[in-house]
């Protein structure tokens, strides 16, 4: 095999290993060991053609399958992402709306212990002053005893002063009785109100962080900013699969 049929072969392999698949070897002889070189090279250019071939078919075959399968899994966490962002946006408005409610009947509750606190306040002034009544209509009686005859008129009216100021404080101790069962419900009623307080308020805060995880916020991107940066990523990386 002289030199221009070794440069022939060379040639031939460098275009194929350049990429032409149709690279083949011509007529190098009538030798038969140049025949047979020549069949046994066209034939692996042949088969290396074949497998590249169905290669690049896999190649892209696998691109499409892998962008078909991203394109619906990132229509789906985009929807997801929708779906979950409109239910975390509900629930944290009910969450606000629960708080504000919570607070206003925590002010309610509040006001009702303070009024109570002023009724009592106003019943331990009646005792006193049902105490002070006693004593002058005791002193009275006293004094209408020492008038003899003409006292006994104003002796009946100081017992009928008394008997008055022993109902008079009669009265503030079942007032008494009553406020102090209000405010007993009342004090509990707060703590219970400001634990559920508290509860919502840190709800409130865990569907806002959901909610801005979905939407985006702070800086950052949401579920469906994600699933569109993804499907753009493997699209470029898929359009250059199939062009490779």
């Amino acid at each position: 095999m002289d030199d221009r049929t070794l440069l022939v072969i060379a040639d031939v392999c460098r275009r194929a290993a350049a990429g032409e698949v149709t690279a083949r070897l011509p007529e190098l002889g009538d030798g038969p060991g140049v025949a047979e070189c020549r069949d046994a090279v066209n034939a692996m250019l042949s088969n290396s053609a074949d497998r590249l071939a169905e290669a690049n078919a896999a190649r892209i075959a696998l691109a499409d399958e892998l962008e078909h399968a991203v394109l619906r899994v990132s229509e789906q966490v985009a929807t997801a992402a929708t779906e979950m962002g409109a239910s975390a946006n509900g629930l944290a408005d009910f969450a606000r709306a629960a708080v504000a409610e919570a607070e206003r009947g925590l002010e309610t509750v509040t006001s009702l212990r303070t009024a109570a606190d002023q009724i009592l306040s106003a019943v331990d002034l009646i005792n006193q002053v049902a105490k002070q009544t006693r004593l002058l209509a005791l002193n009275a009686t006293i004094e209408a005893a020492r008038a003899g005859e003409a006292g006994l008129g104003f002796s009946v009216v100081a017992g009928e002063v008394k008997t008055l100021a022993d109902e008079t404080s009669g009265s503030s101790g079942e007032i008494t009785g009553h406020v102090n069962k209000v405010q007993e419900v009342a004090a509990d009623a707060i703590a219970v109100l400001e634990t559920v307080t508290d509860s919502i308020r840190e709800m409130s805060g865990l569907t806002n962080g959901i909610a801005v995880a979905v939407d985006g916020g702070h800086g950052t991107n949401g579920l469906s900013q994600l699933a569109e940066v993804l499907r753009a990523e493997v699209s470029r990386f898929v359009e250059t699969a199939r062009h490779a």
